[in-house]
């Protein structure tokens, strides 16, 4: 019994002697080695909370900075079309906050659920706040991702989804009456009416996709090229009447298939827009010279394609494939206002019962 404790305390004793040679430092006791332990211990929890500290005034400092500042990398990497989008959305969230960028920690639930009130209480449309909705999103989204910040999903119950709109189209003797509209003496309202018309022949070839449709774009009998909107590849074949309107703007000087930004340097986004403001305006002009009653814009001639597409019985992904659609739900959009006999005959059989009895 005494040998077995002799042999403990001098294991302890051995211990001791190690703690107090620990680290290079030489202590005369225990107690100052044990002090020691202590001091480093205080010194790991100070370093912890340092470290939390930084991190809570991190976290501060990035709540303090603005959703402009923090998503400026993605929009300058973005496209055209969406950097816009992106641009509008933070113009109007700027105006709605007494015209003072808000900063990130500002943004939450209640901050956009006020801003989707004022919006509409302006007159904005749905369509219009879905967009400015899903472009804040993704700038809210990559920012907090960036900075490894909660996310406090501001827009978890706001609608970003586009309502279904009435898509105007004009008729057939419209389209006619403009394509026999004599332009010979004003050159660019013709360029205008000629190109809307190859529209038109193109299956509803979108304006975009026009502006930027090159002389390499032409295969064969055909124009072939990707939609600058979903990337998706459509290929038209070339009528007469399509072939017609390309000689006569025909040109060796230029790459492009249509003189639309001719004489605008640089040709950019900003020129696009300028000449798609200014197609819309011509094609407003050349309606009330041919006495179409209808809003004509550069959408239209692609809706009219679509609708007389499926009058003529076209099965939907036909028509959608000509679009370059990526699905059907997007086609329907376009055709849902056209002719249905069999809705006319269900509401032919309403109306006369309710007639009848009225008569009685």
């Amino acid at each position: 019994k005494l040998s077995f404790n002799y042999t403990l305390c001098t294991s302890v004793g051995e211990r001791n002697e190690e703690i107090t040679t620990m680290n290079g430092f030489a202590f005369t006791t225990t107690g100052e080695a044990n002090e020691y332990e202590n001091v480093n211990v205080n010194e790991n929890e100070n370093e912890n909370e340092n470290e939390d500290e930084k991190r809570k005034r991190k976290r501060n400092e990035d709540s303090n900075e603005t959703l402009e500042h923090l998503s400026r990398k993605k929009i300058e990497k973005s496209k055209g079309s969406t950097a816009a989008n992106y641009r509008t959305a933070l113009n109007n969230l700027r105006l709605y906050n007494n015209d003072q960028p808000p900063t990130i920690g500002q943004i939450n639930y209640h901050f956009i659920d006020n801003f989707c009130k004022w919006l509409r209480a302006r007159g904005v449309s749905q369509n219009t706040i879905a967009c400015y909705m899903r472009s804040l999103r993704s700038l809210y989204n990559y920012s907090t991702r960036q900075r490894k910040m909660r996310n406090k999903l501001p827009f978890r119950n706001v609608t970003t989804q586009n309502q279904d709109t009435r898509k105007r189209v004009i008729s057939n003797s419209d389209m006619k009456t403009i394509k026999s509209l004599d332009l010979d003496n004003h050159p660019k309202l013709r360029l205008v009416r000629d190109v809307f018309l190859f529209s038109f022949y193109a299956m509803g070839m979108p304006f975009v996709d026009l502006y930027h449709l090159e002389y390499s774009n032409i295969k064969d009998n055909f124009i072939i090229y990707r939609r600058h909107k979903t990337g998706h590849m459509v290929c038209v074949h070339i009528e007469p009447c399509m072939k017609e309107i390309i000689q006569r703007y025909a040109s060796t000087t230029r790459s492009k298939l249509f003189p639309l930004a001719e004489g605008c340097q640089p040709d950019n986004y900003a020129t696009y827009q300028l000449c798609l403001c200014n197609y819309n305006r011509h094609l407003k002009t050349i309606a009330q010279m041919s006495g179409v009653k209808e809003n004509v814009t550069s959408y239209t001639s692609r809706h009219t394609w679509a609708n007389l597409a499926f009058q003529k019985s076209a099965d939907i992904n036909i028509v959608s494939t000509a679009l370059g659609h990526t699905n059907t739900k997007t086609t329907r959009i376009y055709v849902n206002d056209i002719i249905n006999p069999r809705l006319y005959k269900i509401n032919r059989k309403i109306v006369k019962e309710i007639a009848d009895n009225q008569d009685s």
